[in-house]
């Protein structure tokens, strides 16, 4: 059981790196390299069932299902602080709609959102295009594409399990990937803004859940 000495330092902890107390929104980054896994391995680690936690529809599950390149789960930290917040993974499926625009390609993302407090689900479209030649902005070589989507309509929030269950709202991402090894591994650097009503921090909602278990079983 947690003393009260831990679950203060807990709660401070949450008030300066997660912001506000109760909010709409939440700031994560995507960090690191994942080795591509299957889509049921990533559902596995997040806890999620497609059709019991999201609003897909079984046509759309059946599509992820049997079109996903893969899976890569990498950490998930605070943008500024870079302290670990949980796992974030993207599993990735071609977008049948051609690219007009130049070089570059357009994918179906599902992101999951893994923290101790329970499972944020997202999915949408995505834009993936490489840096300009000449290394503008890549970083030194650390990262290869751009790779961003704005809120619409096609990008959201589409469930969740936890404290976050029954879930929707808006989802942001800009950020880079490095793709020199894929499939097999990918490099992110991500930074998501995910928007939903009444919203908490993973650090209260974790507390949050525990105070509602009988005396002995906070872990």
């Amino acid at each position: 059981m947690k003393t009260l000495t831990q679950l203060i330092v807990v709660i401070f902890t949450t008030l300066i790196y997660v912001t506000p107390v109760q909010a709409d929104s939440l700031a994560l980054r995507f960090l690191g390299t994942g080795e591509m896994i299957t889509l049921e391995a990533a559902l596995q680690i997040a806890g999620v069932d497609l059709h019991q936690d999201t609003n897909l529809e079984w046509s759309e599950i059946g599509n992820l299902e049997m079109y996903v390149l893969g899976c890569w789960a990498v950490p998930m930290v605070d943008p500024a602080s870079e302290i670990p917040l949980g796992t974030g993974i993207d599993c990735l499926v071609p977008d049948p709609t051609p690219d007009s625009q130049g070089e570059g390609i357009s994918l179906q993302a599902l992101s999951l959102f893994v923290f101790d407090s329970g499972t944020i689900v997202t999915f949408g479209l995505t834009s993936v295009r490489p840096f300009r030649d000449g290394g503008i902005g890549n970083a030194g070589g650390a990262v290869s594409h751009i790779t961003g989507s704005i809120p619409n309509n096609k990008n959201g929030v589409i469930g969740g399990t936890g404290a976050y269950a029954g879930k929707v709202g808006a989802a942001r991402v800009s950020g880079a990937v490095f793709l020199g090894d894929f499939p097999g591994l990918i490099t992110f650097d991500c930074l998501w803004i995910v928007s939903v009503e009444d919203l908490l921090p993973p650090g209260l909602a974790k507390l949050e859940a525990e105070a509602s278990l009988p005396p002995g079983q906070v872990k």
